[in-house]
This record gives structure tokens, C-alpha cells and sequence, in this order.
């Protein structure tokens, strides 16, 4: 069966649920039941026959399970397609064995939406014909035409992303997807967690609020991006975990987003107790094995560490501490955080967090950004082959001069400042006169003739490095020249390394 293309038989509209039904294609509807002497079958496929009897045979277990299983909704792939099904067992004398079981699968091309948009509509369905079998016994003694009903529930559903099908005066079957397909997994949830809504105006007021449980009622009004989970638990004096509950439950249906206390607002002092982390090698030693996570970064020293807690003032956020003290001078940055490290695993530098979307690495980010706005200022030809070549120039540049003079790596080859200095001197050079060729080929202003493209966005980072290692740039005429004409963009000069808060001499 082809798949129906949706975008030709109705409007562009991009929220209504036909246009995203057609992001994940129902295939088919198969009705499954129990047949007392054979055991599964497939009663009815529509609108054709998409799978043989080896389908029951392979995948009995899961279309009409043991007892645990039933009223369970159950997903599992088969040939490339997603099967969904929720099967029901009705137990009544009148059946030959005391029950009887069936099993109203969708078969739906898989993609991660399927699962959210599908679950009511199958779970819907499967009560539609649970009440038909019970009160008219439709199913078992065939009642009625379901082959006909089925056929016109995939029908409205495939051209229309909902259905309304009257079947008799007591019963009309309405389905329709769940279209909030952005709901996200559950997280970690801890007290110290500040809520934040993410839905203008947020769901504050009375007639908001009337349509909400009595929990979320009291816990609504108090989120104000300021106040963490355990703070609203005691204003309200509601257990913390029945709180926390709640918000992760406005998290999944996308009221809210959470982030640690930490990074947002809370505020620290010192104690007597800062003593102890000096006269103590117990603690000292606890605090610098915390700091330093991975045996790769620089060691710090304790004085520095020592005078980073002595800086902290009453009432002073950790994000005012931050940008006064600019830990980064002594090696001590963010990325090295435990914080950081859940977003980016490496703990590498940059990552983007855009929306609910993370991306890292540099040139993926670039190319991301590219990409979503390419309308304004594309970073890429349109050639294939001049855009293999401009990917080339900006590859050289990540992967085959700046990992070598990364501080991790540095760091690794010595201890020793001078041989550390020789050892980034040596690769930047030999990267510089292999990218001096490249370019002499194709530069005009930028790397690739008047147009900024992605190669361009790498220079400027490696020139920096290379005059920090005392690089000699009047032999590279080309690149000092690209670099040159990139300073004099204002976007460039924003973004350049020394014009970074964090910067360090």
C-alpha cells in the first residue's frame, strides 16, 4: 500500500491532526481474536491483508497475552512496522471457555510521535468494542459488519486525522490522537528543583485552575521560577513526594521545565566550618577529588580553592559569584561541573540547548544553525562539490589542528610550560601550511571567495590559539588576511575568544 500523502488532499495546516498523522502513517487496523480450537487468528485486516498467518504465529504472546498482560497497552516491531494493541479478555458463562479475548491492533510506519499520537485512539478503540461485544456480543456471534466498521475508522483517520462513525443510536465511535507528541520522559525529579512554566499566560488563574485536581490547584499559583519543589511542599504542607509527583507529571505535558536550585538563584556564606577545609587534609582532600573529576583536567591549587570560597558574600547568587570571581582564570569552569557534564558527556565545550533539543560539537552545531536558518544567511553552497570542499577546510581546521593543541591534550604530552608551548607550536604549524594551500585555491576575502561560509566561522578560534603559542603568523599571509577581514564583521568580533566575559589573559 502507498503511503497517503496527506499534503496533497487537504490544506497545509501543520497543527491539525491530518498533518501530523502523516508524520507517522497508519498502515492498517487488524482484528485479533481467540478461537477456542485453533488459538489466535486474524479475524479482519484493513483496508487489506498486510500480514500471513506466520504474523499471529510469531507474535501470539504478545497479540492475545496471559492474564497480567490484558487491558495492557502493548507496543512491539514487526517487518518495519510498529504494532500497538491493547487486548481484552470479557469473562461471561455464556462463552464456551467463560471469556472471550480479542485484540484491535494499528499497525503505524514507526517514529517517535507513534506512540503518544496512537495510545488513546488505541486504547479508545479497544473500549468501543469491548462495550459492543458485551451488550450485543458483535464480535463473537458477528452482530454486526466490523470488517465494515474498521474499514471506516481507518478510513477517517488515514484522510482526516479523527473519526466519528455512528454505528447504532447507543453508540457512535469518536477517535482522535493525542497530539501533544512533544511530551517528554519523565526526569529525576529532586526537592531542591525549581519549576518553571514554559506556557504563556501559565495556568494561574480560577478558571485555569477549575479544570485541574485539588493537588495542582495548590501548586500552580506558587510556582514562580523561584521557589523549589521542597519550598512549595512546605508552603502548601504537602509531603514533598506527592509535590514532586505533581510536577512531573506538568513536566511530561509540557506546563513546565525544571532546573537544579544551583544554577538558577540560591545563595551561600561561609561558616566556621571553612577552617576545617584548611586544618582538615580529610576534607581538603574531599573537595579537591570532587573538583577534579577527571584525571585529564589541570590540577588546581588549594589556595585558589580556598579563596573561591572566601569570596562568596551574604546574599550573593552563585550566577553574581560567577562573573565577579571568573573562575575560569584558574582553570575552575563550568564545564567541568557535574551539571554541565549531564547535558554534554565529555563536558567539552560548546553545547547548544535549543529548546528541548541538545546539540554538541561544534561544527554539528554550526551546521544545525545553518540549516534551521538557512534563509538568512547560508553558511553553505548550494554546489555539491564546492560544499564537500568547504566542509574539508573547516574539518582540517576541528579535527586536524585543534585537538592537538586542546588543554586536555596539552596537558597529557607535559607539565612542563615550555614543552607545552613547543608541542602546540609544532601542530599549528604543520596544520597552518597545509591550510595555507588549501586556501590559496579558493580564498578571496573569506576562505571560499566573498561569501562567509562555515570554514570561515573556524578560523578566527585557531588563530587565536596560535597567538597565544607565539605562532608566527606573517607566514601564513592567507589566513592572517581571511582573519583580518572576519574581525571587521561585527557578529565576529562579538564572538571572538578575548571578547568572551570568561576570557582570560
Amino acid at each position: 500500500m502507498a503511503e497517503i500523502q496527506l499534503s496533497h488532499l487537504m490544506g497545509s495546516n501543520s497543527s491539525s491532526p491530518s498533518s501530523k498523522l502523516n508524520e507517522c502513517t497508519l498502515e492498517a487496523i487488524i482484528l485479533v481474536q481467540f478461537d477456542d480450537k485453533i488459538g489466535p487468528i486474524v479475524k479482519y485486516q484493513v483496508p487489506r491483508d498486510l500480514f500471513n498467518e506466520q504474523f499471529v504465529d510469531n507474535n501470539s504472546i504478545l497479540l492475545i497475552p496471559r492474564g497480567d498482560f490484558m487491558r495492557k497497552r502493548l507496543k512491539f516491531q514487526y517487518n518495519n512496522y510498529t504494532v500497538m494493541g491493547r487486548p481484552i479478555k470479557i469473562s461471561n458463562p455464556s462463552y464456551p471457555r467463560h471469556y472471550f479475548m480479542f485484540n484491535c491492533v494499528f499497525v503505524v510506519k514507526p517514529s517517535d510521535t507513534t506512540e503518544y499520537m496512537y495510545s488513546p485512539i488505541v486504547r479508545k478503540m479497544s473500549e468501543y468494542l469491548e462495550e459492543m461485544e458485551v451488550d450485543d456480543y458483535a464480535l463473537s456471534q458477528d452482530k454486526f459488519d466490523v470488517r465494515k466498521i474498521l474499514e471506516e475508522v481507518y478510513r477517517q483517520l488515514a484522510y482526516h486525522g479523527t473519526c466519528s462513525h455512528y454505528v447504532h443510536e447507543r453508540l457512535t465511535i469518536y477517535l482522535k490522537p493525542d497530539m501533544n507528541y512533544e511530551r517528554k520522559t519523565p526526569p529525576d525529579v529532586n526537592p531542591y528543583m525549581v519549576p518553571i512554566f514554559t506556557r504563556l499566560p501559565p495556568p494561574i488563574k480560577p478558571n485555569q485552575l477549575n479544570r485541574m485536581d485539588l493537588l495542582c490547584k495548590k501548586i500552580c499559583p506558587l510556582i514562580n521560577g523561584v521557589r523549589s519543589i521542597k519550598e512549595i511542599s512546605t508552603k502548601i504542607e504537602i509531603d514533598t513526594d506527592l509535590v514532586s509527583r505533581c510536577i512531573k507529571n506538568l513536566y511530561v505535558y509540557g506546563y513546565v521545565c525544571l532546573i537544579p536550585v544551583f544554577l538558577y538563584s540560591n545563595s551561600y556564606v561561609q561558616t566556621e566550618l571553612i577552617r576545617e577545609f584548611k586544618n582538615e587534609p580529610f576534607w581538603l582532600s574531599e573537595c579537591m577529588n570532587f573538583i577534579k573529576r577527571d584525571e585529564k583536567l589541570t590540577i588546581l591549587k588549594q589556595d585558589d580553592v580556598y579563596m573561591l570560597y572566601l569570596s562568596i558574600r551574604p546574599g550573593q547568587t552563585v550566577r553574581d559569584w560567577v562573573a565577579e570571581i571568573n573562575p575560569g582564570r584558574i582553570r575552575a569552569t563550568a564545564q567541568n561541573s557535574e551539571e554541565y557534564r549531564k547535558i554534554n558527556k565529555r563536558g567539552y565545550v560548546p553545547t547548544l540547548i535549543d529548546g528541548k533539543d541538545t546539540i554538541v560539537e561544534s561544527l554539528a552545531i554550526i551546521e544545525y544553525l545553518d540549516e534551521k536558518h538557512h534563509d538568512k544567511t547560508p553558511l553553505l553552497p548550494s554546489n555539491l562539490v564546492e560544499k564537500a570542499k568547504v566542509r574539508a577546510v573547516a574539518l582540517h581546521i576541528i579535527s586536524g589542528i585543534q585537538p592537538l593543541q586542546n588543554l586536555g591534550v596539552i596537558a597529557h604530552h607535559s607539565s612542563d610550560p615550555a614543552e607545552k608551548k613547543k608541542w602546540a607550536h609544532h601542530w599549528i604549524n604543520i596544520g597552518f601550511q597545509v591550510l595555507e594551500k588549501m586556501l590559496s585555491e579558493s580564498h578571496g576575502k573569506f576562505c571560499f571567495g566573498d561569501q562567509i561560509t562555515i570554514a570561515d566561522i573556524c578560523i578566527p578560534p585557531q588563530v587565536y590559539n596560535a597567538t597565544r603559542f607565539d605562532v608566527d603568523m606573517s607566514a601564513f599571509p592567507i589566513i592572517s588576511q581571511i582573519n583580518d577581514n572576519l574581525s571587521k564583521i561585527e557578529a565576529f568580533a562579538k564572538a571572538h575568544p578575548s571578547a568572551q566575559p570568561d576570557a582570560t589573559e
